[in-house]
């Protein structure tokens, strides 16, 4: 097969990892997984079975599942999937939950049972529906929507059209780095990035609502007010702040609104691009600025993400506002030498934020990365960056993001688990 372009593979690694997602994606992937079982097994269910990972029960237990009227949990998650097996809609599968729906999910909660699965993937999502007529189960792995096994009454099934990743990511993902990351963003027609307009669109009307209305922590809206009564300063650090976690606040509370997820996750989709978006503003930027810019923040992300995986100890936003902050020195007018710069800043500096689950509080931790990452930046444009001699930051970005993977694959195997553990005793 004919090697694609840079620019032909760099547009299908942004189809593949944005996309619009309503509510936190772990519950959504639950019931996505829960809803790809149901539709090979009509009748009326006897039992539900859920094994997952403890990165997915940690970041399902706490978390507000859209059009539930503030609820949450993993048997409710897997039962909405039952009673609403919408798979074609992808992380968008509980957009327009009716009440009957709802009703007939919080009753299959009753047959729902939930156990963890002992397996070193960390995002992994097994569910096996019985009902009076047949049994399926099903497997979901590395990706949120990624179908890696099927079975129905005991024979495995083709798994094609059920969500199954292709297997070409390593051939895409090859000459993705910062230097081609930038060429991509600086040089593709404009045209081409409709999807980091859709980004920008999606995440800036999540982040209105935010402000709008009272969700979560309120983190966002209480930046706003606090400008308001001359409490904090109208810069370009608050702004970034406020905007990011204001998006965080609603989509962590079950706002209606989809958010324009990057790497399986809403909240990275708008930490790597509200940053930048009041970035653009700040700085009197115009759209195309503002998209290239986007796509340099987005792309930054997904870089990374790929290295490190979907899921795993530390907060996601650390690596989606990486990413904002080479979108923010790309506005600035830097190359490749402030990106760098703008990398080696950010991981030496919030690169131990751990995630204790999906909650209202992420959004204080979208605000903390929105802040250090107009920090990075601005540091890199004055040629003020962490040395290679400091901490897990290489000579290199490259180097700097190995290093950040290292410490999370040999220093933190056993932080998962003890997180999880402390989750789970609250609850009982």
């Amino acid at each position: 097969m004919q090697k694609l372009s840079n620019e032909d593979a760099f547009l299908q690694i942004m189809q593949a990892e944005m996309s619009p997602a309503l509510g936190c994606t772990e519950p959504i992937a639950v019931s996505y997984a829960a809803g790809v079982a149901r539709r090979h097994a009509p009748g009326e269910i006897r039992r539900i079975s859920c094994k997952a990972s403890v990165n997915i029960i940690k970041n399902v237990a706490s978390v507000t599942i859209p059009g539930t009227g503030g609820r949450n949990g993993m048997k409710l998650a897997c039962a909405l999937g039952a009673a609403k097996p919408d798979t074609g809609s992808r992380l968008e599968i509980l957009s327009g939950l009716t009440e009957a729906q709802l009703a007939e999910a919080l009753a299959l909660t009753e047959k729902v049972t939930v156990e963890q699965a002992q397996v070193k993937c960390a995002l992994y999502i097994e569910v096996e529906i019985e009902t009076d007529r047949h049994t399926a189960r099903t497997i979901t792995q590395y990706s949120h929507m990624n179908t890696t096994y099927l079975e129905v009454d005991g024979a495995a099934q083709d798994v094609a059209g059920e969500g199954a990743a292709a297997d070409e990511s390593e051939t895409l993902y090859a000459d993705l780095n910062l230097k081609t990351i930038l060429e991509f963003a600086a040089q593709t027609p404009l045209e081409r990035l409709s999807i980091v307009r859709d980004a920008i669109r999606t995440n800036t009307a999540i982040a209105k609502e935010g402000l709008a209305r009272e969700y979560g922590l309120q983190v966002g809206r209480t930046l706003s007010e606090s400008v308001d009564k001359l409490m904090l300063s109208n810069d370009l650090a608050t702004y970034a702040m406020m905007l990011a976690s204001a998006g965080s606040d609603a989509r962590m509370a079950g706002s209606s609104l989809p958010a324009y997820s990057n790497s399986g996750s809403g909240n990275q989709g708008i930490t790597a691009t509200m940053p930048v978006v009041a970035a653009a503003e700040k700085l009197g930027a115009n759209d195309e600025a503002l998209v290239r810019a986007c796509t340099v923040s987005n792309l930054t992300a997904i870089f990374i993400k790929h290295k490190l995986g979907k899921l795993s100890p530390v907060c996601g936003a650390i690596i989606a506002a990486t990413g904002a902050a080479c979108g923010i020195v790309a506005l600035m007018g830097g190359g490749l030498p402030q990106t760098v710069s703008a990398v080696k800043n950010m991981l030496g500096n919030v690169a131990g934020m751990f995630c204790d689950g999906a909650k209202a509080s992420c959004a204080l931790k979208v605000s903390t990365c929105a802040n250090a990452a107009v920090q990075a930046a601005i540091l890199a444009m004055n040629t003020h960056y962490i040395k290679g001699t400091d901490g897990i930051v290489g000579n290199t970005a490259d180097e700097t993001v190995a290093n950040y993977c290292r410490v999370l694959a040999e220093g933190m195997p056993q932080l998962d688990q003890t997180l999880l553990d402390i989750i789970i005793s609250k609850e009982a």
